[in-house]
């Protein structure tokens, strides 16, 4: 088991046997921030990620209401992964794996059951392509592409497609368990459409980070180069 923690978390576990990732977000749409990048956390963790909030695609400044394609997702999910790629290598991080961070939060997403485009397509699909996109363009260099999501956004938005069109699959969901006492396997861990998370956040705060900035923490199966 690996350990790790992320965003604006500044100490790992007590129950931690290591301190192996830190995972922080470096940018949202095609803007760059380091609002949730904890310096001291991550200067803790042997390997650094980095993640990036994507922006569904009534976000994109070329949207049109009714006659947007998932084409055109594509193009602006390619324009989120072309940014996040230039940023991760201004960034700390030191490993190549770069997360898009899926959660209505980020705004701009069509309901999975929304029709667009005349009712050619579903919103769902148009969601999908928006992935697609940044996923292929992150992965068009030395860069490998991981998605960090919950089952109740990834199915809001994405409906009953498959996260494991990128390499990783960081899953969120909190059965309960307390930040300093990480689980000893992965029992609790919710599939996302049948695929298991192989790093999976295991406690986290919602809204505005505590001050104690011992907010979210994980355990991974594995971890991605």
């Amino acid at each position: 088991m690996y350990y790790g923690i992320d965003s604006d978390t500044a100490t790992f576990p007590t129950g931690a046997k290591s301190k192996d990732f830190y995972a922080g977000r470096r940018g949202t749409g095609t803007t760059a921030n380091s609002d949730y990048w904890n310096t001291a956390g991550a200067n803790l963790a042997k390997k650094r990620y980095m993640y990036w909030g994507l922006k569904g695609p009534v976000s994109d400044p070329n949207f049109t209401a009714g006659r947007y394609t998932g084409d055109q997702g594509y193009a602006w999910g390619q324009k989120q992964g072309s940014a996040a790629r230039t940023e991760r290598a201004n960034s700390p991080a030191n490993m190549n794996t770069i997360f898009g961070d899926i959660e209505s939060g980020f705004g701009g997403w069509f309901g999975a059951n929304d029709t667009v485009n005349g009712n050619l397509e579903k919103g769902a699909d148009v969601n999908y392509r928006v992935f697609q996109g940044f996923c292929d363009s992150v992965s068009s260099s030395v860069y490998k592409s991981g998605v960090y999501t919950s089952a109740g956004d990834w199915s809001a938005i994405m409906g009953s497609k498959s996260p494991s069109y990128s390499s990783v699959l960081w899953g969120a969901n909190w059965p309960g368990l307390t930040f300093n006492s990480p689980p000893a396997d992965f029992s609790k861990c919710k599939a996302i459409n049948g695929i298991t998370p192989t790093m999976w956040q295991y406690y986290g705060v919602t809204g505005t980070h505590d001050a104690t900035k011992t907010g979210d923490a994980n355990v991974a199966t594995s971890l991605p180069s």
